[in-house]
């Protein structure tokens, strides 16, 4: 299974955790809980400061696996997650060539 690139990850960026957990109300009131899943899954909305270079391997790695899963390690942990992309990288230049990405990942 191919890997997310080893990109550096700035401190803005942010894992949440997802249950599964949707709470709704009746018409009287009453409280009724949906669980769609069984366990509880990772999301991740990672920043990152790039070179050009760094930016086309993210670009060259999203444009291959969008559509299909690869695995994630978040900065410090040793657990790896089997993840996708959420929605394509956004770019933002900076000044002196470089960029700053956000990217949307979800554990699967």
């Amino acid at each position: 299974m191919a890997a997310y690139p080893t990109l550096p990850t700035t401190p803005t960026s942010t894992p949440s955790r997802v249950d599964g957990f949707i709470p709704v109300r009746a018409t009287n009131g009453a409280l009724k809980v949906r669980k769609l899943m069984t366990a509880e899954k990772m999301e991740w909305t990672l920043e990152h400061e790039l070179t050009s270079a760094q930016r086309s391997s993210l670009e060259s790695h999203y444009g291959t696996h969008k559509t299909t899963t690869f695995s994630y390690t978040w900065p410090g942990a040793a657990t790896v997650y089997t993840v996708a992309y959420v929605a394509a990288p956004l770019y933002f230049d900076q000044p002196g060539g470089w960029s700053k990405a956000r990217v949307m990942l979800a554990e699967v």
